[in-house]
């Protein structure tokens, strides 16, 4: 799964005045055997979200800055009825070339923005919630490598496992856009 994160202006130093955050993940899941297509999707706004958020979450996605101690998150929901959500916590600084630990399953939904650290013994990591009506995530491995840090773009690889030891695999492409003023 590629993620990406794009405030259309170039970086760091960019003036995106980051209002709306839209998160599409299309790609194939897994899951006995039988690979299905899916697709996620979720739009933010700061009529929808604290400005607070939106702010961290566009500083992060879309200019590469580190999370500090705590981490952003954001997710998508299904919109094939019974594809569920996924919600990604990320943790850390990120340089192109690197990979991030995938440290676990996130067992309840976190808001979106900044969220507290992903693991003490890993802090630079990746925690997953995946969730249908049948299925929940107790279990996630892999690892997210970092292609570009601004915007943020990675190939995601997850394995995700249920309490009854159902196994699941999702991988694709994750997009990540801010727009507003400023943002081209």
């Amino acid at each position: 799964m590629v993620l990406a994160g794009a405030c259309s202006s170039a970086g760091p130093d960019d003036t995106c005045d980051a209002d709306t955050i839209r998160s599409v993940l299309a790609g194939n899941l897994v899951r006995g055997g039988q690979t299905k297509p899916v697709r996620f999707e979720e739009v933010q706004t700061k009529g929808t979200l604290e400005a607070s958020a939106i702010d961290f979450l566009s500083g992060v996605l879309g200019r590469g800055k580190p999370t500090g101690t705590g981490s952003a998150v954001w997710g998508m929901a299904g919109s094939g009825g019974t594809d569920g959500v996924i919600m990604l916590q990320m943790a850390g600084s990120r340089a192109a070339a690197t990979s991030l630990p995938i440290a676990g399953a996130l067992l309840t939904g976190l808001p979106w923005g900044e969220g507290p650290a992903v693991s003490a013994v890993f802090p630079n990591a990746v925690a997953i919630l995946y969730a249908t009506d049948d299925f929940r995530a107790i279990r996630a491995t892999g690892t997210l490598r970092i292609l570009t840090a601004a915007p943020l773009t990675a190939s995601l690889d997850a394995i995700l496992v249920s309490m009854a030891n159902d196994t699941i695999h999702i991988a694709g492409q994750v997009s990540v856009v801010l727009s507003g003023p400023g943002c081209h």
